[in-house]
């Protein structure tokens, strides 16, 4: 692994005596490979033999094929006055298979004039700390993160929202597309505004056809 790269760190068996592991209760996954144990922790290799902590394997981001670790670009956001806290995941995109985005926490004192400012600031931030490939593309600020117990933030609970969140976007070509297979005789439309209108009439034909027994739904023409 060469310098500034990310890898996982691992732990040669043989050479460690007193590792004692033999593997998981339940046998979850299989963490041994090669006479090395896997332990999950991501690192940076800072060269000469030194190490620091990126995340754990499941935290990891891939976007345009570089890897970024979460918990330096959330460290880089609390460098902002503004912040708070806050919690960085991937969230799924057809170009760069993934997008980073950020989940912010605003200081009680802190509140901006501009949010939309205020996410430029922060991808600036980043950007310059870090790397062009590690800002966040997207920036949503909420009112708290979700954590366990301890405090720990709950990456996967983010994660999992980032998903629905793209789940539930949908293009206006995919919608086009889903009304023309639901009413076939239905127009195509040329702008959103368009499509919203033929939406509202084809709506409004359909709720004629529970007046009008025997008829045909359809679009408009």
């Amino acid at each position: 692994m060469g310098e500034g790269e990310i890898g996982q760190l691992a732990v040669d068996v043989k050479a460690s005596p007193l590792f004692h592991f033999d593997g998981y209760t339940w046998g979850e996954k299989d963490p041994f490979v090669n006479g090395y144990y896997l332990t999950g922790d991501m690192v940076v290799n800072h060269g000469g033999g030194c190490f620091s902590f990126s995340g754990r394997d499941d935290d990891i981001i891939t976007t345009a094929g570089y890897r970024v670790g979460p918990a330096d670009v959330e460290s880089t956001l609390l460098e902002h006055k503004a912040v708070a806290e806050s919690g960085v995941v991937a969230k799924p995109d057809e170009k760069r298979g993934s997008i980073i985005k950020a989940y912010v926490v605003i200081k009680g004192d802190q509140e901006p004039e501009s949010e939309e400012a205020l996410k430029d600031e922060l991808q600036e931030l980043v950007r310059h700390r870090l790397s062009a490939h590690a800002y966040p593309r997207e920036i949503e600020f909420v009112d708290e993160l979700p954590k366990t117990p301890s405090g720990k933030i709950q990456r996967f609970v983010l994660r999992n929202q980032a998903k629905e969140e793209k789940q539930m976007i949908v293009t206006f070509e995919e919608l086009q597309a889903f009304l023309a297979e639901q009413f076939p005789q239905g127009a195509r439309y040329g702008t959103l505004q368009e499509l919203g209108d033929g939406w509202a009439e084809m709506k409004l034909e359909v709720a004629e056809e529970h007046l009008r027994p025997g008829g045909t739904v359809s679009g408009p023409a």
